[in-house]
């Protein structure tokens, strides 16, 4: 039977083993957060991480295409002198070029490239606003032969680039309407000499004799609706492929047409005999219509002062045109 003696070595010899237990462990520990330092912070971050999450929510959510994606993002693209770059960047080459549209709308230079990360930067020529003044008063005076009157200067700092711009605007005059922009075409008196002599075509519906026939026809009379033979004969063309001689180049509301007068457009938007002022034209009369002329299009007639082929290059989208209708303008 066990004394008392023997008890209380027992619980000392079994308290001695807990403690070397709890020692071992302790070492073993150490070693292995020498061995493996990630492991032990690694609890630490998920926890420090989670904490954050929970107080603030929104900031682990993922940011959109469009936005920054840092204040360096542009390092390494090339930057011509005197250029400097956008201090934020895009994911997607939609978003970045939209940018660059609106600063080339405010006359400045600039283009996208894609950065070394992978974004894309957008690249401008700065403007002081002694050189935007500048540039904006001669682009101002180069619209004097359209009525200077109509037109003033607006110079204002950029809210996405270090600089100013410049526009020309055109409000529209008391008592007209802001129609919107409409595209504008050109169209002229088709003059037979730029057209080749052959295959001609006999006896057309309407006339007598022989004619080129691609001056009646394809981009000729009919798609502009007059034309002038060498010897100085009118033609209209008057639908269903025939043709007719008249003293003038005849517009829908029986009046000669006129360079720097007259326009052709939808009545449907534009009624016949309406004032319109349009933006890089100046005043005009809506006075003819066009089988092709539809919508928000406006076609500005230039007589013999343009050839055909030069008439091509006088398209314009996005012009500014004010509207003041009235009875019809004979």
């Amino acid at each position: 039977m066990p004394t008392a003696r023997d008890e209380t070595q027992g619980i000392a010899w079994l308290a001695a083993g807990v403690l070397l237990v709890i020692a071992l462990l302790a070492w073993w520990k150490a070693e292995q957060a020498v061995s493996n330092p990630g492991a032990a912070l690694s609890a630490q971050a998920t926890s420090e991480v989670s904490t954050l999450e929970a107080a603030a929510p929104a900031a682990s959510a993922a940011a959109p295409a469009s936005a920054p994606v840092g204040p360096l993002c542009f390092d390494g693209i090339v930057l011509p002198p005197g250029w400097k770059a956008v201090r934020r960047c895009f994911a997607a080459i939609d978003s970045a070029n939209d940018i660059v549209r609106q600063l080339r709308k405010g006359h400045l230079h600039a283009t996208t490239e894609k950065t070394p990360g992978g974004q894309y930067a957008v690249r401008y020529q700065p403007m002081t606003e002694v050189q935007a003044r500048a540039e904006g008063t001669v682009a101002l005076a180069s619209r004097r032969p359209h009525g200077s009157d109509i037109y003033q200067l607006e110079v204002e700092a950029q809210d996405i680039v270090d600089g100013y711009a410049w526009r020309v605007t055109m409000p529209c005059p008391d008592g007209w309407t802001d129609a919107g922009s409409f595209k504008l075409t050109a169209y002229v008196l088709a003059q037979e000499r730029d057209f080749p002599a052959s295959p001609t075509v006999d006896d057309p519906c309407g006339l007598e004799g022989t004619y080129p026939s691609k001056f009646l026809f394809g981009e000729g009379v009919r798609m502009q609706g007059s034309g002038i033979t060498n010897d100085g004969q009118i033609l209209h063309f008057r639908g269903n492929n025939c043709f007719e001689q008249l003293d003038c180049a005849r517009t829908a509301v029986g009046r000669c047409a006129k360079t720097g007068r007259t326009i052709a457009v939808d009545p449907k938007v534009i009624s016949l005999g309406s004032e319109v002022l349009v933006e890089d034209i100046g005043y005009r009369i809506a006075e003819d219509t066009g089988g092709a002329i539809r919508g928000a299009h406006i076609d500005v007639y230039y007589g013999t002062t343009l050839r055909l082929r030069q008439a091509w290059a006088h398209t314009r989208e996005d012009r500014k045109i004010c509207i003041r209708p009235r009875a019809m303008a004979l």
